[in-house]
Formats: structure tokens, C-alpha cells, sequence
């Protein structure tokens, strides 16, 4: 159980009892299954926030000719991946510019947060290009 991949990984095994893993798992030896494929997600997601905060960075550089129909769909997409779904009532109708942002924002909702993510680095790229 406590293989050299499970070390390079920084796993340790004991987390398959914090998954409260029984029957019939344990009886199938899925455990090791399940160790991996968390570990992998785990890895995943973390590197998938490095990139976006990379990408965050580099949308602070976006030239000022960055439409504000672009910026508005980053703002959006930022939101769901930081936030989540939208948690605050629209602005009112004077409000323009925050009633937009909220709505750029509401037009993902639904998203998870690693799809708002992906999304978020994909159109960075494109509007760096």
C-alpha cells in the first residue's frame, strides 16, 4: 500500500479511512482506485488555480482596446469561478454599469467552478492573441 507513487503524490494512505471507504469497496481492493483518482483530482484543480491566477494576472494587461463586451464576459466568468453562482439581487436600473457586471455574471451561472475556469483562461488566450 505504500508504493513510491503514492509517496511522489504527497498521499498518504491513511486517507482512504477518512473516506469512510467499507464494503463493498475495501473488499475489491478499490481503495487503491480511489486513492489515485483523488490524488489526481487534487493535483488537477490545483494546478488548474495556478493557471487561472497566472491568467488573472495577465488579463490586467488586456490593451485598452478590449471591448467592454469582452471584459464584461471575463468579469463573469471570473465571478462563477471565484464566487459561484450569483448570491446578490440585480442592480437597479440607474445603476448601469453594475446591473451589466451582474448580468455578465448571472449569463454563467450553472457553471462549476473549473468549467468558469477554463473558460476564463480560453478567453484571456484568445483576447491576448
Amino acid at each position: 500500500m505504500n508504493s513510491p507513487f503514492y509517496a511522489l503524490l504527497g498521499i498518504r494512505i491513511q486517507i482512504v479511512t477518512h473516506l469512510h471507504l467499507d464494503y463493498p469497496y475495501r473488499k475489491h481492493g478499490f481503495e487503491d482506485i480511489v486513492i489515485v483518482e483523488f490524488a489526481f483530482q487534487l493535483i488537477t484543480l490545483v494546478s488548474a488555480e495556478e493557471e487561472f491566477e497566472e491568467y488573472a494576472e495577465k488579463a490586467k494587461t488586456l490593451p485598452e482596446s478590449t471591448s467592454n463586451e469582452n471584459r464584461l464576459i471575463l468579469y463573469g466568468l471570473y465571478k462563477q469561478a471565484t464566487v459561484g453562482n450569483v448570491n446578490t439581487s440585480r442592480p437597479g436600473m440607474f445603476n448601469m454599469r453594475d446591473r451589466a457586471k451582474w448580468d455578465a455574471w448571472k449569463a454563467v451561472e450553472g457553471k462549476t467552478k473549473e468549467q468558469a475556469m477554463s473558460d476564463y483562461i480560453t478567453k484571456v488566450k484568445q483576447l491576448l492573441e
